[in-house]
């Protein structure tokens, strides 16, 4: 058979497996037909017109050594009697250098330190059939065994074998892959050595987690924990938590979102990254009762400052009532504010206490004949209570003295005035919406005249604004 027969089925540059199913490596090979009566071949590679190699070889085929380049091929066939049978034309042959590799995704990241064998499915690209895959740990190095390979276009889909033997029982390995050409590529502490123990949870810190404290901080405290561990909740709902720091061995802390979750009592356990799992370990989710020193920070934080504008009715008492008739027209500007000192906010008493203030104007007809006519004129402060109830109106009590300034108008145009003490007694129901204040009441007001002394009655009905 003449060799020039034979170039035509020359697999140049077609790379073979670098390991075949007996497991021993392979290289790369130009191969040819075999001639039938071939002693040997001479294998001669030039380029740019030398003769780089003239290769004697007994076997139809030839190592590929060559760098990248051009280079142009001529093989010559001898008989037994050495002598030249027959030779090829020279034919071109393109080396080329083998591309830069690159590791998209591999699984599992972890084996046990125990196991014997780790397989590891690498995925990605530009796979060289003569790649070398390896794990790598400072000077360490561990050879990988491909077992199968798969092409899905440009994804390639390697099935590779490490010796667990070889690896040591704790440690962190960088997986890397090598083309012939020299190019690789690494991804650095990715595969993980993890003793196949379960882990232990020993305590909880804290056990009880408050509404309004977000975000909740706990920490475990235990054994066997991997730095790549998860969470399992059970509970009344949904736990949503993230990591703010993982300790390896012996400490996890994460943090919760109370608000997301309901009140109740919940479990943790931690999961290993092989699937061991720690006996669960309990938890509660609750609100708070607020202390008295929140309470008093709360309520001093709120500035309990009133303002109101009321409009009353006055029904004269006691002699007062002889001379003037009720009168349906008064007006009254209210100014309110609480005790904001923390000492006497302590004293469940005087808790709901604070100032009050008023101006007053009453205006009134005498029963004869309309022959008189009063403006009076009231400044009155004390002291008052309001409840906390907020179920859903507050009662309102309030005492206080003041000054009272009454103009006396006649039909002959004269007029008097007088300038006298007066006593205040209130009480009433309040009802708050936002900042807006309801209220509904009467007043009991005694004036001190020089001989005697009056009252009058005056319900009202009030809106005021609380900031």
């Amino acid at each position: 058979m003449q060799i020039r027969r034979i170039l035509p089925l020359l697999l140049l540059l077609l790379p073979l497996a670098l390991f075949g199913q007996d497991g021993e490596k392979k290289e790369k090979k130009l191969e040819w037909q075999a001639v039938e009566g071939a002693s040997f071949y001479l294998v001669e590679i030039e380029t740019e017109g030398v003769i780089l190699y003239s290769l004697k070889t007994e076997e139809p085929f030839l190592p590929l050594f060559l760098t990248p380049g051009e280079y142009k091929v001529r093989i010559s066939v001898f008989n037994k009697f050495e002598k030249l049978s027959s030779r090829s034309d020279w034919a071109p042959l393109t080396v080329f250098p083998s591309p830069q590799p690159l590791i998209e995704d591999y699984s599992p990241s972890f084996f046990f330190d125990d196991e014997t064998e780790l397989i590891i499915t690498i995925k990605g690209k530009d796979f060289d059939e003569a790649c070398l895959f390896n794990l790598v740990n400072g000077s360490d190095l561990i050879e990988g065994r491909e077992l199968s390979r798969s092409r899905n276009g440009e994804n390639i889909s390697c099935e590779v074998s490490f010796s667990g033997a070889l690896l040591p029982e704790i440690g962190i390995w960088d997986l890397s892959v090598k083309n012939p050409s020299g190019r690789s590529f690494s991804l650095e502490s990715v595969i993980r050595s993890i003793p196949r123990s379960r882990p232990e949870i020993d305590s909880i810190k804290p056990d009880t987690i408050y509404k309004g404290e977000n975000p909740g901080k706990i920490s475990l405290k235990g054994k066997n924990f991997s730095s790549r561990a998860d969470l399992s909740f059970e509970g009344p709902s949904e736990a949503v938590y993230r990591y703010p720091e993982i300790y390896y061995g012996a400490d996890i802390s994460f943090y919760l979102d109370p608000e997301t979750m309901e009140e109740g009592t919940y479990t943790v356990s931690v999961v290993n990254e092989g699937g061991l799992s720690s006996e669960p370990i309990g938890f509660t989710l609750t609100h708070r009762e607020e202390s008295l020193e929140e309470r008093i920070k709360k309520r001093r934080e709120k500035t309990p400052l009133f303002l109101g504008l009321d409009y009353h009715a006055s029904f004269p008492m006691n002699r007062e009532a002889e001379i003037f008739k009720n009168s349906p027209l008064g007006f009254s500007l209210r100014f309110r504010k609480k005790f904001i000192n923390s000492g006497i906010y302590r004293l469940p008493v005087l808790r709901q206490c604070g100032l009050a203030s008023g101006l007053h104007y009453t205006w009134y007809s005498d029963a004869i004949a309309d022959y008189l006519t009063l403006s009076r004129f009231q400044l009155d402060g004390g002291i008052y209570y309001l409840s906390d109830w907020d179920f859903p109106v507050n009662l309102y009590v309030s005492l206080g003295f003041g000054a009272s300034y009454s103009l006396y108008f006649f039909k002959d145009d004269r007029i008097e005035h007088s300038l006298d003490f007066s006593d205040r007694i209130e009480t009433g129901i309040q009802y708050k919406r936002n900042s807006l204040v309801y209220e509904l009441g009467y007043a009991i007001l005694i004036t001190h005249y020089q001989v005697e002394s009056s009252s009058v009655i005056n319900p009202y009905i009030m809106v005021g604004w609380q900031k």
